[in-house]
């Protein structure tokens, strides 16, 4: 087995062209230019964002020619780190992504992403043990949804695919938001049992900042869903405030938080932002699952 990777690493290594002798003044051309690019970039990191914000600032994301190793013991969530960085750094950066393992099948990883994002546990997805009721919610969800989301007036396309799509303005991303936040609540509670809530600290990032301002804007849209007889207009808030949930989470740590309070203050405003989507998804005549 190692001879023959050795061999396809050789194979590899010989349809790359080779790397000669540069003269310091041709580097530093590349070096500037470079730079300007930098520089003329909105990014907090040069290079792409992994989703953890802590680790593009220790690395400044993910660069050209770096070469990262990820180690630990077996068992500790090395292949789902990959994944989840792997995964993230597609979804924002819109270029294609490449996993290759010498371990686990394509069908494996798969499972594993498929896992890690509908935050079901691996081995009820391989055994397919899930609840009708789980299906049920899920299916009802993505017809509802897609249904509703629409102008009342228009004519659109009944599409299933679309309807059940995990990602964009759909029943499912709705669904999977929303279990990804019972899930953060159930492992902080089994983790701090004694912290206390109720607090809601002044925030300070601006994604945090977005979050607030979304939420206070609720019972504006059910107002203005009522008077317009538009369920539509409620899609589009609980859509939204979905989205502005998803950056908070994806910058901030909530587990690793090192300061009580602001961690108390985060899932305080979690419970908030869960509270206002069952409200919105029950008023538009559908539940959400603890699991998907």
């Amino acid at each position: 087995m190692l001879e023959a990777a050795e061999q396809r690493i050789y194979a590899i290594r010989q349809g790359k062209s080779a790397q000669g002798l540069h003269h310091i003044t041709s580097v530093m051309h590349e070096v500037y230019d470079r730079l300007a690019e930098l520089a003329s970039s909105d990014s907090a990191v040069p290079g792409l964002s992994t989703g953890l914000p802590d680790v593009d600032t220790v690395i400044s994301g993910l660069n050209k020619s770096d070469l990262i190793l990820l180690a630990a013991r077996p068992g500790m969530g090395k292949t789902s780190l990959a994944l989840n960085i792997l995964l993230y750094a597609g979804k924002h950066s819109g270029k294609a992504c490449v996993f290759f393992s010498l371990e686990m099948s394509r069908e494996q990883l798969a499972m594993r992403l498929l896992s890690n994002e509908s935050f079901v546990d691996n081995k009820k997805l391989t055994t397919g043990s899930l609840t009708d009721e789980d299906w049920e919610k899920v299916a009802l969800a993505a017809i509802k949804y897609g249904d509703l989301r629409n102008q009342p007036a228009k004519d659109y396309v009944f599409d299933v695919d679309r309807f059940t799509a995990f990602e964009g303005d759909t029943g499912p991303y709705i669904m999977y938001t929303m279990v990804r936040i019972k899930s953060i609540l159930s492992k902080f509670r089994a983790a701090f049992p004694e912290a206390e809530l109720g607090t809601i600290l002044a925030p300070d990032r601006k994604s945090e900042t977005d979050l607030m301002l979304v939420l206070s804007k609720f019972n504006e849209n059910v107002y203005q869903t009522y008077e317009q007889k538009a369920p539509n207009k409620l899609c589009h808030y609980i859509y939204e405030l979905t989205g502005v949930f998803n950056q908070f989470y994806n910058e901030c740590n909530i587990m690793k938080e090192q300061d009580p309070a602001r961690q108390a203050s985060y899932v305080t405003l979690l419970q908030l932002v869960l509270h206002v989507l069952e409200i919105g998804i029950d008023l538009l005549g559908f539940s959400a699952p603890d699991r998907m």
